[in-house]
């Protein structure tokens, strides 16, 4: 997979998720435990994936966008769509993932939510190594699981994910900002 057919998978996500944003006049209603449905995150990529390590280091940037679906449902899950970025560099190399996933978060109670999901992940590492230049551009299908505390004022939250993909897996622990 070429770097142009990635950004053309982003770019084709980021229209589906505007398309599916306008295709609702009104964001939802805030659910019980969970807040808003629609949630921006910062935080850092911690992968545990050696090919993401050697290419992006050990400490990498993560951002990613949370549109909970305007589904009507009588149970305390939310359906979330998610589209995000996790790049980093060290040495010359660079390792970008894309995320694009759909899943599920449901309130435990106190704050507290757990969730899970599937999805592709676009990858683009490169690495530079005194014997050969590698470079590697993949999509991967792969999974999430979350733990995340929403904080009393219902704006702020606090997560941490697991996301298990070849080549990708990690950490995500972020900072989110419903609204």
């Amino acid at each position: 997979m070429t770097l142009s057919t990635l950004f053309t998978a982003l770019a084709f996500a980021g229209l589906s998720l505007g398309a599916a944003m306008s295709a609702s006049a009104a964001p939802g209603p805030d659910l019980p435990i969970l807040g808003s449905p629609n949630t921006i995150t910062a935080g850092v990529f911690l992968p545990s994936s050696g090919a993401a390590k050697s290419a992006g280091g050990s400490t990498q940037l993560d951002v990613e966008f949370h549109y909970g679906l305007p589904i009507p449902n009588p149970t305390p899950l939310k359906a979330v769509f998610s589209v995000g970025v996790e790049t980093g560099s060290k040495s010359g190399g660079h390792s970008t993932i894309i995320p694009v996933t759909a899943g599920a978060q449901v309130g435990l109670g106190g704050g507290i939510y757990a969730g899970a999901g599937v999805g592709y992940y676009f990858l683009n590492q490169h690495r530079n190594s005194s014997f050969t230049d590698q470079l590697s551009t993949s999509t991967r299908v792969g999974g999430y699981a979350e733990l995340g505390y929403s904080l009393p004022t219902g704006l702020l939250t606090v997560s941490a994910k697991y996301q298990a993909v070849q080549r990708g897996d990690g950490v995500v622990v972020a900072l989110g900002l419903h609204f």
